[in-house]
């Protein structure tokens, strides 16, 4: 896959949990070609520049790339650390609803012009799941939570045994 900077990114609008519309950063590669799609599941802080940076990252090696902003129920508009600090006021984000915001984005980018229907995700800290995405809405959830669960025991292993 060629490396190119050359990249169209935009905030844009995604149907996320429950059909809602939450707010996404999009990077796409300008080049035509099938290609495959990341969601960027951004960190504590937020939805913030160096989440952004990493979803153009993705584009330019020649992925889709989507970003939900998942405190944007709780802070529609808002500053990063804003959000940030009003989603941990509320609780945090609940799983099932983070999990469907993260399906959400997978259906996105499976509906775009030239995408090959292959998805993965990425935590922003570390890789949570990366796999490819069953084209079934309602096995996914169950699917990248196994995943996502699966990855994490393998890293503690990995880091006990040090």
């Amino acid at each position: 896959m060629a490396v190119s900077d050359s990249v169209v990114s935009q905030t844009i609008r995604i149907a996320g949990h429950g059909g809602d519309e939450i707010e996404a950063y999009q990077a796409l590669p300008s080049q035509n070609g099938g290609r495959g799609g990341v969601v960027v599941i951004h960190h504590m802080p937020g939805y913030d520049r160096a989440t952004k940076e990493i979803v153009r990252r993705f584009a330019e090696l020649g992925y889709n790339a989507v970003c939900p902003n998942l405190y944007w129920r709780e802070a529609p508009g808002a500053a990063p650390d804003d959000a940030a600090a009003t989603a941990r006021a509320q609780g945090g984000v609940p799983d099932e609803r983070l999990v469907g915001d993260v399906s959400g984005a997978a259906a996105h980018l499976r509906s775009l012009s030239g995408a090959n229907g292959r998805i993965g995700s990425s935590d922003i800290a570390r890789t949570v799941a990366s796999r490819c995405w069953p084209p079934a809405a309602a096995s996914s959830t169950r699917r990248w939570t196994a995943t996502a669960r699966l990855s994490w025991a393998r890293r503690l292993k990995a880091s006990r045994s040090r």
